[in-house]
């Protein structure tokens, strides 16, 4: 039986626990200063080659992955909740001419 391989994925399952943060955050942190420093001496070859090595960097992967489901855990994502009009207000629907009230 042949090995299934995935795409875009690693040989072994990492252990969350035994990741060294400290480094895959200093990595992070020092490749987005190297495409600041390129974009601001204007060097775009360098810029797009910077960010082709940040879209494939493990580090990269690791402290997204990190800040989407610990950091912003439980944080409130308003593009998914939809506020309702207080009681009292009615919305104005966009057939409604000014000045007149809704129905």
């Amino acid at each position: 039986m042949r090995a299934v391989r995935l795409a875009n994925g690693t040989e072994k399952q990492t252990d969350w626990n035994a990741i060294n943060w400290r480094k895959a955050n200093r990595t992070v942190r020092n490749l987005r200063h190297r495409i600041f420093r390129a974009t601001q001496e204007g060097n775009l070859n360098k810029v797009r080659s910077l960010q082709k090595l940040m879209l494939k960097s493990y580090s990269n992967r690791l402290v997204s992955v990190r800040r989407v489901t610990q950091i912003n855990a439980g944080k409130i994502n308003w593009s998914s909740k939809r506020q309702q009009p207080e009681e009292g207000w009615s919305m104005i629907s966009p057939t409604t001419p000014p000045g007149k009230p809704n129905q």
